[in-house]
């Protein structure tokens, strides 16, 4: 049994990493890394605090303050402030960046397409439910066995 959790950490830990640098070779250059995912991120879940963007995208907020700074210099984005909570800031795109957003989701797409192209339809389906049930399993939990050895 141990085995096999050291086999599914490898292939967590090889398959995130690997999977997102893939399909970001379609991105455009300047929107690689947290940029390319917090564009995706907007696009699908759109006007949320700047703090739950840097949660999931697994970056600190000074570097969140950086993409964001950068997003609105290029007129992809806006920011507003939270009417309930002055300290949150929710981000949306703009038509500008909804047009980009759009641009690199569908080469995303097809780009993930192409990584299952020799895997069945049933295949695809036990995937997406294990991916789905894992998802949910991680969304807002620290890790319960953190060593502050690291």
């Amino acid at each position: 049994m141990a085995h096999e959790h050291e086999a599914l950490a490898a292939a967590l830990l090889q398959f995130g990493p690997l999977y997102r640098s893939w399909v970001e070779e379609c991105a455009p250059t300047h929107c690689q890394g947290a940029r390319v995912r917090l564009l995706t991120m907007l696009y699908h879940k759109p006007s949320l605090p700047m703090g739950f963007y840097a949660r999931i995208l697994g970056i600190s907020k000074a570097h969140m303050t950086t993409v964001v700074d950068d997003f609105l210099a290029a007129d992809l984005l806006t920011r507003s402030h939270d009417e309930y909570d002055r300290r949150a800031v929710h981000l949306c795109l703009t038509d500008t960046g909804r047009a980009q957003a759009e641009a690199v989701w569908v080469q995303w797409v097809a780009q993930s397409a192409l990584a299952f192209a020799d895997v069945t339809e049933a295949e695809k389906e036990v995937f997406l439910a294990v991916c789905g049930r894992v998802s949910e399993r991680m969304k807002g939990t620290s890790c319960p066995l953190q060593d502050t050895s690291c």
